[in-house]
């Protein structure tokens, strides 16, 4: 049954999860140790590889223990060969413990550049000192666009964070068994996602636009409505008029 579905398209969302594993167990190993430690993985391949995860992502995104192991090991591939793969700060997820976010960060603050409105966003999103409210959650485009209006404003220009002692670690847990004990040559930039003052100011910008939107969210929770409703529009803060 296995390999019947392995010379198959590999697109049915109803197979068996522990198949699908078998196959990423695979992929794992190609990019890990194949393309780390023997350089046997050249960048077509590896480009191939990249398409692959992306595709069986979508496909069982419901499984949330393959979700996350899938998505972590996109981003170490993005982390390995960033000059060979497409890859933007809205593609990284928040649904987990993102490596990608953390190391974006640190080469930002190690570099004492603005923290970008981007990466700012990422910030709230990802940590695990805030909670986004509903309005951030059911209006999630309506609230990246208020919080990056209002950050910059605040922070004229972005945020500026001191590179703190503690070093970044970017830890990656393998799904297979026999990858245990990977990891990844030091690092030596700081990890300011640990910090606690930056979020704070960061939630005081979140809680204004999650404000901003209450009225906008709950209209929008009800049952028959959508962003297209008169009603909607009118609710909208002013800024915001014009994405509808």
């Amino acid at each position: 049954a296995y390999l019947n579905w392995l010379f198959g398209e590999r697109s049915d969302p109803e197979t068996p999860i522990g198949y699908v594993f078998i196959y990423f167990y695979g992929l794992e190993r190609r990019i890990l140790i194949d393309s780390t430690e023997h350089g046997t993985v050249d960048d077509d391949e590896f480009i191939a590889i990249f398409d692959e995860l992306n595709r069986l992502r979508q496909i069982f995104e419901e499984h949330y223990a393959f979700f996350n192991y899938s998505t972590r090991l996109i981003e170490m591939m993005v982390y390995l060969r960033p000059y060979v793969l497409k890859f933007e700060y809205s593609d990284i997820s928040t649904r987990y413990d993102s490596l990608l976010f953390k190391y974006y960060l640190a080469k930002q603050v190690q570099a004492e550049q603005p923290i970008t409105s981007e990466l700012a966003l990422l910030w709230i999103q990802c940590t695990d000192e805030y909670n986004l409210r509903t309005p951030a959650r059911r209006c999630a485009e309506e609230f990246a666009i208020l919080f990056s209006e209002i950050y910059l404003k605040e922070t004229k220009g972005g945020l500026v964070v001191k590179p703190n002692k503690t070093k970044l670690r970017l830890d990656y847990y393998p799904a297979s068994g026999t990858l245990r004990g990977f990891q990844l040559d030091p690092i030596d930039l700081p990890d300011p996602s640990i910090l606690k003052a930056p979020i704070k100011k960061l939630a005081n910008i979140a809680d204004q636009c999650t404000d901003a939107l209450e009225q906008y969210s709950r209209y929008l929770g009800r049952k028959g409505t959508n962003k297209e409703d008169i009603e909607a529009i009118l609710l909208l803060p002013n800024t915001l008029e014009n994405i509808s």
